[in-house]
This record gives structure tokens, C-alpha cells and sequence, in this order.
């Protein structure tokens, strides 16, 4: 028996990270990144979508932290699978979603390229406490070189669950 979790498919959100850009279109300094979204599954927990993004924010401020996170690029672990656009999860794999987010960058030359983003997807899986993250990578069209944002899921590996399966990206669910 599969477990339903409700929040639908990764959306193509790219005007949130354009207006994101333009609220600051003369600084050359300060914020270059923020969680345009944060939708947390599960129980209702009120305040967590503000905590993840502020403390996401705070993290900028101090280096990189060590966090192991597993980041699967428009894949997910085995177990789990997109249908009708929802994420299902299958009763015995070690896996609770935590949400599905959103994280937008300047459209300026602070924004990250594919090979910094590890960086500030740390920063986001430790703020969500999340140790899995499934992402969908948004190039610039003006500068493919850099990211725009990057949307997906937060996944924790369950505390009781036996160690977790080789993760196999080629063999995962394609969303």
C-alpha cells in the first residue's frame, strides 16, 4: 500500500524568482538568495514554513555547514514515485516528505552556477532538517550559466528505518 502526500508535482514558478531579482536591482551586496516557498507536509505546524526560511537566511551569514544530504536531480529514491501529480510513497520505504520547496536566486552575477548550488542546498536540507532533497534546476535564459531558482522536495530518512538502499539516480522515478 502506497501513503498519499498531497502538495502536487514540482511547478514551473519561474515569475517568483524574476520578481525576487528585481526587488533589488541596483545592490551589488546582500541578500542573493531566499526560500520563495516553503510548504511544509504532514501535520499542521504553524510558524515552520517562517522558520525554515529564516533560518535558511541566518545560515548565509557563517560558512557552509556539514550536513549530509543526498541530492537527487529530477529523480527520486526508490519507493517513492510521482503519479497524477502528487508524490506517493510506498508504506515500507524509510522516507517522510517534509515538504516541497522553492529557492530563488538574483538575476544578477551573484547567482549561482550548477557546481556552487551544493552550497546553499546544505544550508536548505539543515534548516528543513531534511537529509534527502529532490530538485528541479531552473537555468537563466539570459545567462545559462547560472541558476535561477531550484524547486523540489524535502525528504527525511525515517529514524527506525533500516539503512537506507544505494540510491541508483538511473533507476529512480524521472519527474
Amino acid at each position: 500500500m502506497k501513503k498519499l502526500v498531497t502538495g502536487g508535482a514540482l511547478r514551473a514558478a519561474g515569475l517568483r524568482a524574476i520578481a525576487f531579482a528585481f526587488l533589488l536591482p541596483a545592490c551589488h551586496a546582500g541578500v542573493t538568495t531566499r526560500v520563495n516557498s516553503y510548504t511544509p507536509y504532514g501535520q499542521f505546524q504553524p510558524g515552520e514554513s517562517q522558520r525554515v526560511s529564516d533560518e535558511y537566511a541566518k545560515s548565509m551569514t557563517g560558512p557552509v555547514p556539514d550536513w549530509n544530504v543526498t541530492i537527487l536531480n529530477s529523480s527520486l529514491p526508490p519507493g517513492m514515485a510521482m503519479m497524477n501529480g502528487r508524490l506517493l510513497v510506498a508504506a515500507d520505504a524509510p522516507y517522510e516528505v517534509l515538504g516541497q520547496f522553492e529557492i530563488g536566486f538574483r538575476l544578477d552575477d551573484s547567482a549561482p552556477t550548477q557546481a556552487q548550488l551544493p552550497a546553499y542546498l546544505k544550508r536548505f536540507a539543515k534548516a528543513a532538517h531534511a537529509d534527502i532533497l529532490v530538485i528541479q534546476i531552473q537555468q537563466r535564459q539570459d545567462r545559462p550559466d547560472k541558476v535561477a531558482f531550484v524547486e523540489g522536495f524535502a525528504i527525511r530518512t525515517k529514524q527506525d528505518a533500516k539503512p537506507s538502499p544505494t540510491i541508483d539516480p538511473s533507476g529512480s522515478t524521472q519527474i
